[in-house]
């Protein structure tokens, strides 16, 4: 299953689904559901969209790096794999590392993410989903 519970601490804070077909899917937090989506099918950003509202935009530059450029509040954040030989993502603010996204071993799918913690819950949930999506895009290249 691509469903995932993000917590903190022993509280689940979100709920993380990704669609078994197509680039979508939604974000629970609480009794409000996020939908998250590619603006076309197979090209165009990444939108999470909350009251009726786009909260942020991703894009994903090259279909060749695993990179996502990601735009809230009028600001531009870097989510990139520093080594391809791990599934672990860094979040860059600029040339600072300012948060991460880590699988806890190399067998699972549970990860450990360390986001900005003035980040609304909606738009950290939408970093996690965007590298679950990654994640989930190269456990079908490799099956």
């Amino acid at each position: 299953s691509w469903d995932f519970a993000v917590e903190n601490g022993d509280r689940t804070v979100a709920a993380l689904d990704l669609s078994s077909w197509r680039e979508r899917g939604e974000i629970t937090i609480g009794d409000v559901t996020h939908r998250v989506y590619r603006e076309r099918q197979m090209s165009g950003d990444f939108i999470i969209e909350g009251g009726g509202r786009e909260l942020a935009r991703a894009t994903k530059p090259s279909a060749f790096r695993h990179t996502i450029s990601l735009r809230h509040q009028g600001r531009e954040y870097t989510l990139r794999k520093p080594s391809r030989w791990r599934r672990a993502f860094v979040l860059m603010d600029g040339e600072r590392q300012i948060g991460s996204i880590t699988p806890k071993s190399r067998w699972t799918r549970r990860a450990a993410a360390d986001l900005p913690p003035d980040w609304p819950v909606a738009i950290q949930a939408f970093a996690i989903w965007l590298v679950l999506l990654l994640w989930r895009r190269d456990a079908d290249n490799s099956a």
